[in-house]
């Protein structure tokens, strides 16, 4: 009798191997990533903590621990002199045996499993860094507040001739300030010296038109910051007392003289305007003259302030008063006739004309010619006139020299001009 026997063939138990082979792969690769992602976790958790034992230093110091202090000893020493309570092996990078402190480096980024903690020459703030060993790169975690070192002066606010208000930046473990003043950048002479806790003072008791110096420096109740940038500020000084212009016009000029003063040392300057527009920004000009066109009307104004050599200003104060003036317009001179046998001119001449004279000449039917100062003269005769006309020459004589005007008409027995041609109708 056949016996039949039940077996794998070799088909089958290739599949099942190659299934096998396949879920081991997986498994050992997922296990693999599983563990690298562990040990990223605990890098991270222990630059954390590493972190916060670095900001109760700060707390106490009011500085970051020095390079030296984190990388050149033992996990222990570390533990015990800096970062004092904290658990030594949270010093260690997962890799790395038990005790053993891996700050190695205060520069860069760590090319193997390391950490670092940068924090330049003055530690006022720091950076940690270790590699990710998923991605490789370097991932960094930086200190939360500014050192003590690290404070800054603002721009001062001059607000009188004797109060300059100061502020700085606040530095968050400081319990105090010390601000100094002084009338040289060295702080050598006239220095005086103040406390405050808050990030504002106000500068008060000052000399008038003076450059004051000052500084900042943080506080703990353990320790002393570094000494701020410098800023400077000169007091106002007093302005000029009320004061007027007097003005002097000649033919064509208007000439405005300024009595401001200022106090003893200080410089008086002046904006000076014309019909309302600034003309003259800045100046040291006392004294302005302004020479007019025919017929221009000005008006000065100007506004006065005080300044020192060291830059101090004092506010505009304008004068109680103005200088203006109108130049008269240009000679004029007219010509008319009246009934057939009279014709009669006039005219005037502007302001500050020394002589003025008429010089007139009639042509046509009868010719005479002749001159005179007096306006509203007038040339007649009884004979019968033809066509013609009478020209009237003003002549003006003044300091700037001769202006003329002139003017011409028509005139004849019973003549109409015509006001279209200048010709005679009847």
């Amino acid at each position: 009798m056949i016996k039949n026997k039940n077996a794998f063939t070799i088909v089958e138990l290739l599949i099942v191997i190659a299934i096998i082979g396949i879920l081991s792969t997986i498994g050992i690769v997922t296990f693999s990533k599983v563990r690298i992602e562990s040990r990223d976790m605990q890098r991270s958790s222990r630059i954390s903590i590493v972190a916060e034992a670095l900001e109760k230093y700060y707390d106490q110091n009011g500085i970051y621990p020095s390079c030296a202090s984190m990388t050149t000893q033992t996990a222990n020493n570390v533990a015990t002199s800096t970062l004092k309570g904290i658990d030594p092996s949270v010093l260690a990078t997962p890799s790395a045996s038990t005790g053993t402190n891996s700050f190695s480096s205060c520069t860069g980024d760590p090319a193997t499993d390391v950490f670092v903690y940068v924090c330049g020459a003055s530690c006022s703030q720091y950076t940690l860094k270790y590699k990710e060993e998923s991605t490789g790169l370097p991932i960094s975690l930086v200190s939360r507040r500014a050192a003590l070192s690290d404070i800054h002066m603002n721009d001062p606010t001059v607000a009188s001739s004797t109060q300059i208000n100061l502020s700085w930046t606040t530095i968050t473990s400081a319990t105090s300030y010390t601000w100094q003043i002084a009338t040289n950048s060295n702080f050598t002479t006239g220095l005086v010296e103040n406390s405050t806790t808050s990030a504002t003072a106000a500068s008060t008791g000052l000399t008038t038109g003076t450059l004051y110096y000052y500084r900042v420096m943080p506080r703990t109740a353990s320790n002393v910051g570094s000494w701020s940038n410098t800023v400077s500020a000169n007091t106002l000084v007093n302005p000029p007392a009320s004061y007027n212009i007097s003005a002097s016009n000649t033919y064509n000029t208007l000439t405005a003289t300024s009595n401001a003063t200022c106090q003893a040392g200080v410089t008086v300057k002046y904006d000076w305007y014309k019909n309302g527009s600034l003309w003259k920004d800045d100046s040291i000009e006392k004294t302005v003259s302004y020479t007019m066109d025919w017929g221009e009307g000005t008006t000065i104004t100007v506004n006065s302030f005080c300044v020192t050599t060291t830059g101090s200003i004092s506010t505009l104060v304008a004068a109680t008063n103005n200088a203006n003036m109108t130049r008269s317009g240009f000679p004029w001179a007219y010509v008319g006739y009246e009934d057939w046998h009279y014709m009669r001119w006039d005219g005037g001449c502007p302001a500050y004309t020394t002589s003025q004279n008429f010089y007139w000449n009639s042509g046509g039917a009868i010719h005479a010619n002749g001159n005179t100062p007096n306006p509203g003269s007038y040339y007649s005769g009884d004979t019968a006139w033809g066509d013609g006309g009478t020209n009237v020459t003003l002549t003006c004589n003044g300091p700037w020299g001769v202006v003329t005007a002139s003017a011409w008409h028509r005139y004849g027995p019973g003549c109409v001009p015509d006001i279209l041609s200048d010709a005679c109708y009847h």
